[in-house]
Parts: structure tokens; sequence; C-alpha cells
């Protein structure tokens, strides 16, 4: 899953996460957050913004620090979901022993850089439940991409 760095990558995660450095629009999700530190220096910043435009003008194929995705176990809860980045969070999960189906191993997809949560078909909203045994469409990869009732409300002014 470390490629197409750009996929879901655009300028209007640039705005967004302009105008959460302003203070004029604040992230809604943890996820959020997650997804604009591309250079994994546990605060989002104009050097962030840097990396994503310089992927989006095609000046670089990928972020330095970090892979195309990132994972979270969905039933993770932040400490403080308005500032995630300050804490250590599990990205793996280990199962030993396996003799029967895991159907509890569900992980939060972070695209890196997509705030906006384009990656996967063009859905709005910032975080995809990656589950298990389902397909992406069209990608031959066992993911299903789904989002939260929240995030489903359709974008305008885009």
């Amino acid at each position: 899953m470390d490629s197409n760095y750009k996929e879901g990558v655009t300028t209007f995660d640039i705005v967004k996460i302009l105008r959460h450095i302003l203070g004029d629009e604040k992230f809604e999700s943890p996820y959020q957050y997650l997804a604009a530190d591309v250079d994994l220096s546990g605060s989002v910043t104009t050097l962030d913004i840097i990396q994503i435009r310089r992927l989006v003008l095609s000046v670089e194929i990928d972020f330095r620090q970090t892979p195309s995705w990132r994972f979270i176990p969905a039933g993770y809860q932040f400490a403080n979901p308005d500032d995630p980045l300050k804490e250590s969070f599990p990205e793996v999960r280990s199962f030993y022993g396996l003799s029967g189906k895991i159907l509890d191993a569900d992980f939060v997809g972070i695209k890196m850089g997509d705030v906006t949560g384009d990656a996967l078909s063009g859905n709005p909203g910032p975080a995809v439940l990656i589950q298990s045994p389902q397909r992406v469409r069209g990608t031959g990869k066992k993911k299903r991409g789904t989002r939260c009732a929240k995030e489903t409300e359709p974008r305008t002014n885009r």
C-alpha cells in the first residue's frame, strides 16, 4: 500500500490544512491531524503544506518520512481527539496461534496528506474504515472503504 502517494491528495487538502493552521477551520477528526502531519513532526505546520504541495505539483513522488497509508485499530480511543499527535497510538495488531477466523481486526486507514478523505472512490470523509475480508472496489485488495455517518454529508464549494 506504499504506492500512489498522490491518490486523493489535492490542493483542496492544502487549503483545509492552511485554514486549520490559521485557526479559521479546525479539523473535525483526529484522523485529519494524522493525515496532515506528513513529516511526522508531531504537529501540523507549513512544512507539511510544503511537502504536500511538492507532491501535488509532481516535484516529489512520495513523502520522505511516512508511508502513503497509516493504520490504527478501529476501536482505538484517542486520549485527546483534538490533539492526537501528542500521544503514542498502536499501528500494529499481532495474532498468535491462529486457528480460526478473526472478525474484530478492523483498522482505520489514514491516507497521508488527504485530510478530505478522497483517496478511495472520491468519497468525502477524513477516515476510511478498513474491514476484512471484503475487497476495495476495483483494486483487488482485501479492504473495504466506508465512512462514519457524521462524515457523509456532501461537500459543497469545492
